[in-house]
């Protein structure tokens, strides 16, 4: 492989992460979340429960015994049960469904993709602690974050 090449394949991997230390310590989304991991990949719905949450993708590579090293990439919720969702995204991904901004993670990196979730019990809101996480996070797939004036689409 010969200089271009390796730029080439370097360019199609680079991608772009806001790190916001000051974000993070904002964090509090008044509820303690009990996250759980699963593969992605391996199809490890039967792990995730039948119960509204939120949820996030990222890449993990487990090489070189580089501790937990991962790469938050998205941050959804959903109001109908997580197994669904997981399910939704899983085919998604199978049958070459475009979603513009996870899309492309979950194919370049699907034997490192690990799907995160927790339940969110009422009266507490998915949504609202989805919306929490992204702002705190501002993870490179989820293209909206809230301003005070109301979303701010492609902020960044």
């Amino acid at each position: 492989m010969d200089y271009f090449d390796i730029l080439k394949e370097a360019t199609f991997h680079r991608k772009w992460f806001l790190m916001w230390p000051e974000r993070w310590e904002s964090c509090n989304p008044q509820l303690d979340l009990n996250w759980e991991i699963t593969s992605f990949i391996d199809n490890g719905w039967g792990k995730v429960p039948e119960n509204p949450g939120v949820y996030c993708f990222f890449v993990q590579p487990e090489k070189a015994n580089l501790f937990d090293t991962s790469y938050l990439i998205y941050i959804g919720k959903t109001d109908r049960t997580l197994r669904i969702r997981y399910r939704e995204h899983y085919r998604d991904m199978q049958n070459n469904r475009i979603r513009p901004k996870l899309y492309p993670y979950l194919v370049q990196y699907a034997p490192y993709i690990k799907f995160c979730f927790a339940i969110v019990e009422p009266p507490n809101s998915p949504f609202d602690i989805e919306q929490h996480l992204i702002n705190s996070f501002l993870p490179p797939a989820n293209p909206q974050v809230r301003g005070e004036l109301g979303d701010i689409v492609n902020a960044f």
